[in-house]
């Protein structure tokens, strides 16, 4: 398989996009409550009857959720994420493929997370890369996460929207589904 600077290339953007975790380093963190305290919050909205499955509460079931109960249960999500992952971080592995791109495209470089504000500011501060991006759309900044394009949609305000003109780089499926909502190339990381 092509090393990924190459498939970066082969784009030629005019803007890279960039996942976080697992894409730009990978956070060591205890997940081991996330999915209960998910649960517990969609459940404190839900209606009678309605039911929970804790080993299924990913975006695309909080995006449903939200959908049906409002902005006041995507705030409730966003403020658990944020006390949850910068409590329970415990460092980060950085990817040197990803890192050696962010510090060799000339392009500007912006990055497109789930993860809330708190965490991105303190692992870009470890990790000396405050400076590389142009703009971060955290989970903090939308109502919907990927792949709801909402966060490519605050990216390229007042940018070029021409599809080919970005290129985002992930690692999941989520990751993939965002750059096809928005309308963007995309480079998987394995």
């Amino acid at each position: 398989m092509d090393s990924l600077s190459s498939q970066v290339q082969t784009y030629s953007p005019k803007y890279l996009i960039f996942d976080f975790d697992q894409t730009i380093a990978k956070l060591d963190m205890d997940w081991s409550g996330w999915a209960h305290g998910i649960a517990t919050i969609l459940r404190s909205f839900a209606s009678d009857g309605e039911q929970i499955d804790e080993k299924n509460v990913n975006y695309i079931v909080q995006a449903k959720f939200i959908q049906k109960y409002g902005t006041n249960l995507a705030d409730e999500l966003k403020k658990f994420e944020s006390e949850y992952q910068y409590a329970h971080y415990r460092g980060v592995i950085p990817n040197a493929d990803v890192i050696s791109i962010i510090h060799s495209s000339p392009v500007p470089k912006f990055i497109w997370t789930s993860n809330p504000k708190n965490v991105i500011d303190r692992v870009l501060a470890e990790l000396h890369l405050s400076n590389e991006f142009q703009k971060i759309a955290t989970r903090d900044d939308v109502v919907f996460t990927k792949p709801n394009p909402e966060g490519f949609q605050l990216l390229s305000t007042n940018l070029s929207q021409a599809p080919t003109d970005w290129l985002m780089i992930g690692d999941s499926i989520f990751d993939q589904e965002a750059a096809k909502n928005a309308g963007i190339g995309f480079v998987r990381i394995i």
